[in-house]
């Protein structure tokens, strides 16, 4: 019994050894893995620089849509007043129309009661 035990131990002792002996990592692995680690935090690196310059840009675009809303802005407050201004323009014209229509038949009227004047005058 015991040379059987010892047996299976001896046999388990050289499976155990080649297990670990296949299991541990070699020089070559270990090289690959820090290969991969390398280029894994160069394109991390490479990724926050990109993050970064997009976070620039989209600060500059978000500052020129301000520039742009503000112009608009503007741009609409001097539309509203030049069209407030052009119908103060139409009403003061349309004032003035009728001030000339009432000045040409106040004139009209003075002629003909000149007319009618000079023409009892004449009859005297």
């Amino acid at each position: 019994m015991i040379t059987v035990r010892n047996r299976y131990l001896g046999l388990s002792a050289i499976l155990s050894a080649a297990l670990l002996a296949g299991g541990c990592a070699t020089t070559g692995d270990v090289e690959r893995v820090q290969a991969q680690t390398d280029a894994a935090a160069k394109q991390a690196q490479e990724a926050r620089a990109a993050a970064a310059q997009a976070s620039t840009v989209a600060t500059a675009a978000a500052a020129d849509a301000r520039a742009a809303r503000d112009a608009a802005t503007a741009a609409q407050r001097s539309a509203d007043e030049a069209r407030k201004a052009a119908s103060e323009a139409a009403r003061v014209a349309g004032e003035a129309k009728r001030a000339a229509d009432e000045a040409r038949a106040a004139t009209q009227a003075l002629s003909e009661r000149l007319d009618r004047v000079f023409k009892q005058a004449l009859k005297k």
